[in-house]
């Protein structure tokens, strides 16, 4: 009994890491396509406006 139990936590905490390690993974893609989205705003908007410079010279 006291083996199975002991089985049972060992792959609890295994499905614990595993589960903690998906979450971290989802927060890293999600916090890189944030900081993808900005910097391409960031270069679409500067884009725009060396380009809008451009066409009033």
């Amino acid at each position: 009994l006291f083996s199975v139990l002991k089985m049972l936590h060992h792959l609890f905490l295994l499905s614990f890491l595993l589960l903690l390690s998906l979450f971290n993974l989802l927060l890293f893609i999600f916090f890189l396509f944030i900081f993808f989205y900005f910097i391409l705003s960031f270069y679409s908007f500067i884009f725009s406006l060396f380009f809008s410079i451009i066409c009033f010279f």
